[in-house]
């Protein structure tokens, strides 16, 4: 694996808020975080293609409070520029890492070559994983937000949703996947080497194909 982060820091068994669309919303991991305190809690996913072109609205699934960590923003697309623009994003939201979303199952994400569609385009999927790594890498040297294209309008929400919060520092966050044994079919332990490939922090198996 690659570096690790927090994730050598959790008690095992580790039990985790798995990301939910439509369900692990704000209120939902506020709840979970103040009566149960999970060992660590994801985001609902967001899909990185509409953070880059600027969909403020989106980033509200991002919203959270301290008591939520280790918390980690996941992501889901297929566009590489984009993943590296909203991985910059997350960074500067202080996430304590980010999850690249593999598994999802819904057609319309999954023929378009997302979520478990990437489970059939390997190469891509490891140039994704390899992106976002190289993203969280250039935030903690420095990055900017605005040098990378993202809008005035996105940098501001990004700043009103980090206020308050105290500054945090600038350090490498780890990536992880969360994928499924196969599409149509068990490729298993064929698709983990490839993944493998590339040192993902952490990978959540899904124990079934779509």
């Amino acid at each position: 694996m690659g570096k690790r982060g927090f994730w050598d820091k959790l008690k095992k068994p580790i039990v985790g808020l798995a990301p939910m669309d439509g369900v692990t919303d704000f209120a939902f991991r506020h709840m979970l975080a103040k009566y149960g305190k999970p060992s660590i809690i994801f985001t609902e996913f967001v899909n990185v293609e509409g953070l880059a072109r600027g969909a403020v609205k989106m980033l509200s699934a991002f919203i959270y409070e301290e008591k939520e960590r280790p918390i980690v923003g996941q992501l889901f697309g297929v566009e590489v520029d984009s993943f590296y623009k909203s991985a910059l994003m997350l960074c500067a939201l202080g996430f304590d890492g980010i999850d690249i979303n593999m598994g999802c199952p819904v057609n319309k994400i999954a023929k378009r070559g997302s979520g478990a569609g990437l489970i059939k385009t390997p190469e891509i999927a490891k140039k994704i994983i390899l992106t976002v790594k190289k993203a969280a890498e250039d935030f903690a040297n420095g990055a900017e937000l605005k040098d990378v294209g993202v809008s005035d309008e996105m940098i501001k929400k990004i700043e009103e949703m980090n206020f308050g919060k105290g500054e945090f520092v600038r350090k490498i966050i780890p990536i992880s996947v969360k994928t499924r044994i196969g599409y149509d079919k068990i490729v298993a332990e064929e698709w983990v080497k490839h993944l493998l490939e590339v040192k993902p922090a952490n990978i959540t198996m899904h124990g079934r194909t779509l």
